[in-house]
């Protein structure tokens, strides 16, 4: 019997965390991806030193990632991308501990209605059965909140191609709570935090000037930046301003700048928001897949 170890993690980068979806993950490590084809399912997943069936490994993962009200055909898809990603894990040799997280029984139902709990488990059971693959191989998950209307190329972010991503539409994300959000500091208060990233910032003069937005990927997110003279990525600009989005615009009004962004999480791969709003519109789980992988298949395991 096939055994997994997937540690009890907390998310990363919780200043992306928004009312609707309290538990989710911003992934922003880089996945290898396998050259073999995955193994079959696995039998059993050792959480948290305690041997649980794939369906409960999955329904724990998954109810870490969403939140209550979740459309079933959107839980369905997710659930498939994460056991493509279980798969994905083995092949790599990559632990289950990094940046997942797990809900036990007992937090679900502290958590969760006895009603969501039984679509979060039917989910799960639903997608033991298929995985995502392109080649034959089973993707990584990765996958965001809420993107700016168009999710995000790998190769924009990690500047790398990994197997089944590229940027698609994903008009739906607007209409999620949260999309838009502004956040306003002092001249004083972004000083602060520019120059403790990036301490050869010359953070003098007219403060309109420290920040220079110079590139936006093809999806909208900042791609480059200069911070007081200083070369910075969009991703690397987001993490020391505590943006929950790359995709920003900046307005000064005497001393004091609002940042606006759009989205919340990378804005790569697999969307929550817009898989949910997918969903509500009558698409089932493998038209939402088929959306944002469009070069994936799903294949019975």
């Amino acid at each position: 019997m096939r055994r997994f170890c997937l540690g009890y993690l907390a998310l990363l980068l919780a200043v992306l965390l928004l009312p609707a979806l309290p538990f989710l993950v911003d992934r922003q490590t880089l996945p290898s991806f396998a050259s073999n084809p995955a193994p079959a399912a696995p039998e059993s997943v050792v959480v948290n030193g305690e041997e649980q069936t794939l369906t409960e490994a999955l329904t724990g993962t998954l109810a870490a990632c969403v939140s209550e009200g979740m459309e079933p055909e959107a839980l369905h898809a997710f659930a498939v991308l994460l056991h493509s990603d279980f798969a994905s894990r083995e092949a790599e040799n990559r632990p289950f501990s990094e940046e997942l997280s797990y809900l036990s029984p007992a937090q679900r139902k502290n958590r969760f209605s006895a009603a969501f709990c039984a679509q979060l488990e039917e989910a799960a059971i639903l997608a033991a059965s298929e995985q995502l693959c392109i080649d034959g191989v089973a993707i990584p998950a990765l996958f965001h909140a809420i993107s700016n209307g168009h999710t995000e190329s790998p190769e924009e972010l990690f500047q790398t191609d990994i197997p089944g991503y590229s940027s698609v539409s994903s008009e739906g994300d607007s209409f999620a709570e949260g999309y838009r959000e502004s956040i306003t500091y002092t001249k004083a208060e972004l000083s602060a935090l520019l120059t403790e990233d990036f301490p050869n910032a010359d953070c003098s003069g007219d403060p309109a000037s420290w920040i220079l937005l110079t590139a936006r990927t093809p999806a909208g997110y900042v791609k480059s930046a200069e911070i007081g003279g200083v070369s910075v990525t969009g991703m690397q600009l987001r993490e020391a301003l505590h943006l929950k989005s790359s995709d920003l615009s900046l307005e000064w009004s005497e001393d004091q700048c609002t940042i606006t962004t759009l989205g919340q999480g990378h804005g790569v791969g697999f969307s929550l928001a817009g898989a949910d709003y997918f969903a509500a519109q009558g698409q089932n789980y493998a038209q939402i897949l088929a959306h944002y992988f469009p070069d994936c298949t799903l294949e019975a395991v």
